[in-house]
Protein backbone atom coordinates (compact mmCIF):
# COMPACT_ATOMS: atom_id res chain seq x y z
CA UNK A 1 0.00 0.00 0.00
CA UNK A 2 3.02 2.28 0.69
CA UNK A 3 4.01 2.04 -3.20
CA UNK A 4 0.75 2.96 -4.36
CA UNK A 5 0.09 5.73 -1.87
CA UNK A 6 3.85 7.21 -3.20
CA UNK A 7 2.62 6.75 -6.96
CA UNK A 8 -0.64 8.36 -6.55
CA UNK A 9 0.82 11.47 -4.24
CA UNK A 10 3.65 11.48 -7.38
CA UNK A 11 0.64 11.65 -9.92
CA UNK A 12 -0.75 14.71 -8.27
CA UNK A 13 2.10 16.40 -7.79
CA UNK A 14 2.57 16.17 -11.73
CA UNK A 15 -1.38 16.53 -12.35
CA UNK A 16 -0.61 20.08 -10.16
CA UNK A 17 2.49 21.15 -11.58
CA UNK A 18 2.50 20.07 -15.31
CA UNK A 19 -1.57 19.95 -15.89
CA UNK A 20 -3.19 22.95 -13.25
CA UNK A 21 -5.47 20.00 -11.78
CA UNK A 22 -6.88 19.47 -15.23
CA UNK A 23 -4.93 15.77 -16.08
CA UNK A 24 -7.06 14.27 -18.88
CA UNK A 25 -9.39 11.48 -18.01
CA UNK A 26 -8.27 9.07 -21.08
CA UNK A 27 -4.59 10.11 -20.44
CA UNK A 28 -5.22 9.20 -16.66
CA UNK A 29 -6.72 5.78 -17.56
CA UNK A 30 -3.97 4.70 -19.27
CA UNK A 31 -1.62 5.34 -16.91
CA UNK A 32 -3.81 3.32 -13.90
CA UNK A 33 -3.53 0.29 -16.54
CA UNK A 34 -0.31 0.83 -16.90
CA UNK A 35 0.31 0.72 -12.93
CA UNK A 36 -1.93 -1.76 -12.40
CA UNK A 37 -0.06 -3.99 -14.99
CA UNK A 38 3.45 -3.57 -13.02
CA UNK A 39 1.89 -4.16 -10.01
CA UNK A 40 0.53 -7.29 -10.90
CA UNK A 41 3.86 -8.14 -13.15
CA UNK A 42 5.50 -7.63 -9.90
CA UNK A 43 3.78 -10.18 -8.10
CA UNK A 44 1.21 -8.16 -5.96
CA UNK A 45 -2.47 -9.67 -6.25
CA UNK A 46 -3.95 -6.23 -6.32
CA UNK A 47 -7.77 -8.31 -5.47
CA UNK A 48 -6.22 -10.20 -2.64
CA UNK A 49 -4.95 -7.06 -1.44
CA UNK A 50 -8.38 -4.98 -1.87
CA UNK A 51 -10.22 -8.09 0.02
CA UNK A 52 -7.97 -7.74 3.08
CA UNK A 53 -8.59 -4.28 3.44
CA UNK A 54 -12.65 -4.89 2.99
CA UNK A 55 -12.62 -2.22 0.15
CA UNK A 56 -13.35 -2.54 -3.77
CA UNK A 57 -9.74 -2.70 -5.92
CA UNK A 58 -11.53 0.45 -7.33
CA UNK A 59 -11.47 2.13 -4.19
CA UNK A 60 -7.75 1.46 -2.86
CA UNK A 61 -6.46 4.82 -3.86
CA UNK A 62 -8.99 7.09 -3.05
CA UNK A 63 -7.40 7.78 0.27
CA UNK A 64 -4.63 9.69 -1.43
CA UNK A 65 -6.62 11.33 -5.14
CA UNK A 66 -7.18 14.31 -5.74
Amino acid sequence: MEVIRRVVLALNRVDADHFDGDFATVEREYLCEYIDAAINASGVDLDALAERRLIDRAELTDEWRD
